[in-house]
């Protein structure tokens, strides 16, 4: 048994190829696999870092409706502490046609930056470290 699970994040779009360009553009993302099921018709794509401990995972089903309009508070938060490696990550999603949005949420406006991609889904990129927030988090509760 792997010590830590693998997560992986799925979610059906309409715009299979560009929503991973997007993604690999805006994140650095590497196509970790791509398939194909004929009998269903699914394709999808998943992305990631290979060494991180979790992928995106795109479907799209053909003939399908559009799926429903994601929430405002639907969020993939990547916590990115390093003033350098923020604005990079920042600098890329705009390049790759996310664009800023006001958060739902006005945390996420005060600790980082909320960007929309081309389906409306919502990214923000955080300037908090996970690890001393969870910590801190452990010292209230104890």
């Amino acid at each position: 048994m792997t010590p830590h699970p693998l997560l992986r994040v799925a979610r059906p779009t309409l715009r299979l190829d560009e929503i991973a360009a997007q993604y690999r553009a805006a994140f650095g993302f590497e196509e970790l696999g791509r398939f194909v099921m004929d009998d269903a018709p699914i394709r999808g794509v998943m992305l990631g870092h290979p060494e991180h401990a979790y992928h995106l995972e795109f479907t799209q089903h053909a003939g399908a409706t559009p799926p429903p309009s994601p929430s405002p508070d639907q969020l993939l938060v990547f916590y990115v502490p390093e003033a350098r490696a923020r604005a990079d990550a920042m600098e890329r999603c705009l390049a790759a046609g996310l664009r800023v949005v006001p958060s739902s949420n006005p945390y996420w406006d005060e600790v980082g930056s909320t960007y929309e991609d081309l389906e409306g889904h919502r990214v923000v990129i955080c300037s908090r470290d996970w690890r001393a927030l969870e910590a801190r988090n452990r010292e209230a509760r104890d």
